[in-house]
C-alpha cells in the first residue's frame, strides 16, 4: 500500500489531537490527574484542536476537486465518514465552547463538566467513525477485521498520552498518574497492534494454492490476465491477415490434393480423379432431378407431357410418360400408339 501524504497526516494528527482531548477531559477535568496550570491547560486544549482540525483539512488534499468536501455530511445514515464529519464538527463546537468557559470563568465554571463530558464523547465518537471508515471496506481483508478499531483507539489515546505527558513535563508538573496512563497505554496498543499484525499474516479463504490444486510450494502470479491490447500484445503479439473465404477455400483444396511425397503421387492423382467424376456425376444428376420435376409439374396441372427427347428416351422421364400419358398424349402426337 502506497498511501498519500495526506492521508497519513491525517491519521496522525486527527488520532493524537482527539486522544489528547479525551485525557484532557478524564484527567483534568474530572481531576482524575495532577492538576495543570491554567496557561499549560489552555495550551493543552489549543494544541488538541489544532491537530484535528489540520488532520480535517489534510483529509481534503486527496480530493480531486477540495471544494465538493461538503458533500461528505450528505449521508450520516449510512456513510462512516459523514458520521465522522458530522461528529468532529459538533466537537470542535464544543470543545470552542469548554475552552471558552474555562478561560472566561478561571477554571471554575458550573457547567464545565457537563460541556467536558459532551466532548468526551463526540470526541469517542469521531475516533471509532475514523476507524469504521476502514473496518467497514470489505473488499480489503487488512482492514475488515474486529481488530481494526480498538487498535485506532488505543493509537490515538497512547499518542495523546505522549502529548499530554509533554505539555505536563513542559509546564514542570509531570505526574504519576498522566506517566502511567500513558505507558499502560502504549502497551496496550502494541499488544493489539501485534495481533493485529499475526492476523492478518494467516491467509483466510482460498489461495492460488488451493485454486490450482499446487500445494507443495508456494504458487506465484506472473502475469496477470487482461481483456484489451497491452504493450505486450501490441509488441511480441502476432495477428493474422484476414484473408477473401475464396483464397481460404482454394488453399484447403490443394492442401488436401497435395501429395505428402514421391509415394503419394498416385494416391493424390487417383483421388482428384475420384472427385472429379463424383462433381460430373452430380451435376447430371442435378439436370435429370430438374426435368423429372418439371414432368410432374406440367402432369399435375393436367398440361399435355412433352414428347421425351432422345437422350431421355430410356431413362424415367419415358416411364414416366408411358404409364400417365393415356388418351391425351396419344391424341397430342398423331401417329404414336401408347
Amino acid at each position: 500500500m502506497k498511501p498519500t501524504l495526506s492521508i497519513i497526516l491525517f491519521t496522525v494528527s486527527s488520532g493524537a489531537g482527539l486522544g489528547l482531548v479525551m485525557l484532557l477531559v478524564v484527567l483534568q477535568a474530572f481531576g482524575l490527574g495532577a492538576p495543570l496550570p491554567l496557561p499549560a491547560r489552555l495550551g493543552a486544549w489549543l494544541l488538541g484542536l489544532a491537530l484535528v482540525v489540520g488532520g480535517l483539512v489534510a483529509s481534503t488534499f486527496h480530493l480531486a476537486n477540495p471544494r465538493n468536501a461538503w458533500k461528505a455530511f450528505n449521508r450520516f445514515r449510512t456513510s462512516w465518514l459523514s458520521r465522522e464529519g458530522v461528529f468532529s464538527v459538533a466537537l470542535l463546537a464544543m470543545a470552542a465552547l469548554h475552552v471558552g468557559a474555562l478561560w472566561l470563568a478561571g477554571g471554575d465554571a458550573p457547567g464545565l463538566p457537563v460541556l467536558a463530558t459532551l466532548v468526551l464523547v463526540l470526541a469517542l465518537a469521531t475516533l471509532y467513525s475514523t476507524a469504521m471508515i476502514y473496518a467497514s471496506l470489505k473488499p480489503i481483508r487488512q482492514w475488515h477485521n474486529p481488530v481494526v478499531p480498538p487498535m485506532y483507539l488505543l493509537m490515538g489515546l497512547a499518542t495523546g498520552g505522549v502529548l499530554l505527558s509533554a505539555v505536563e513535563g513542559l509546564a514542570g508538573e509531570l505526574g504519576g498518574v498522566t506517566a502511567g496512563a500513558t505507558l499502560g497505554l502504549l502497551v496496550a496498543a502494541a499488544l493489539v497492534k501485534g495481533v493485529y499484525y499475526g492476523w492478518i499474516a494467516r491467509p483466510a479463504g482460498p489461495t492460488i494454492n488451493t485454486a490450482t490444486g499446487m500445494t507443495r510450494a508456494q504458487v506465484r502470479l506472473l502475469d496477470s490476465g487482461h481483456s484489451h491490447g497491452t504493450f505486450l500484445t501490441h509488441e511480441f503479439g502476432n495477428q493474422l491477415r484476414r484473408l477473401p473465404p475464396w483464397l481460404l477455400r482454394a488453399a484447403g483444396v490443394r492442401a488436401r490434393l497435395r501429395p505428402a511425397g514421391a509415394r503419394g503421387r498416385g494416391a493424390a492423382a487417383r483421388r482428384a480423379g475420384r472427385l472429379g467424376r463424383a462433381r460430373r456425376r452430380g451435376r447430371a444428376g442435378g439436370h435429370r432431378g430438374r426435368a423429372l420435376a418439371l414432368l410432374r409439374r406440367g402432369q399435375a396441372r393436367g398440361q399435355p407431357l412433352p414428347r421425351c427427347p432422345a437422350h431421355l428416351s430410356t431413362g424415367p422421364a419415358r416411364r414416366l410418360t408411358s404409364r400417365s400419358a393415356g388418351p391425351r398424349a396419344a391424341a397430342a402426337a398423331p401417329g404414336r400408339t401408347p
